[in-house]
């Protein structure tokens, strides 16, 4: 079955039945993988021998598929003296419209680059991973003096070097850069991290 990352707690998963007229049933969830508190224990409703289950998302559920884009719920199902064991697939969709500050833009903290002064002019410094997005403005919106010059970045995440070089400049300077993000149907969101350039000589 599928669900999108979106969905949050209380979303009941696609419900499915099962027969069993002669005896009180009971089904229990043995396992989640890969383990993880995000699936509530199930819940059976039953009428005229046929039961309806349902699993919903607990209240600690945050899917991501970017993390984990399937789950396998391991079941046991019992009716009288017949047991079975059974999996269900839950595989998270991801939303393209969904916008999350990952990698350099998760940590709270500035994040250490050490660069040579050296450095061919204009040469690529960095590359900055983008959070899946199609479509990204990015900016840098400060520079702590004494700044070489302006370096660059663009709509890739490519951070180049200023274009008169690091020569002299040997000294730490923190650069700060604001990934502003928008895609078509979706509203803008930003996000902002730090950068400490550390210049070897």
């Amino acid at each position: 079955m599928y669900i999108s990352e979106n969905n949050g707690p209380g979303t009941v998963l696609r419900p499915f039945s099962f027969n069993c007229s002669s005896y009180m049933p009971t089904l229990e969830l043995l396992s989640v993988r890969p383990p993880t508190s995000f699936f509530n224990k199930p819940s059976m409703h039953g009428d005229k021998g046929v039961y309806l289950v349902m699993v919903s998302l607990s209240s600690s559920a945050r899917l991501d598929a970017l993390a984990v884009n399937q789950y396998e719920l391991q079941l046991q199902y019992r009716c009288g003296n017949f047991v079975v064991d059974g999996s269900i697939f839950v595989h998270v969709q991801r939303d393209p419209g969904r916008i999350r500050c990952t990698g350099a833009f998760a940590s709270p903290t500035g994040e250490f680059i050490y660069v040579p002064e050296t450095i061919t002019p204009g040469a690529l410094v960095y590359t900055l991973l983008l959070p899946g997005v199609q479509r990204a403005q990015i900016n840098i919106t400060s520079a702590q003096n004494p700044s070489p010059g302006p370096f660059s970045i663009d709509e890739q995440g490519l951070l180049r070097a200023p274009s008169q070089g690091l020569r002299g400049q040997a000294q730490k300077v923190n650069v700060a850069l604001d990934l502003g993000m928008s895609m078509d149907w979706v509203e803008a969101a930003s996000c902002e991290k730090l950068f400490v350039f550390d210049y070897l000589d």
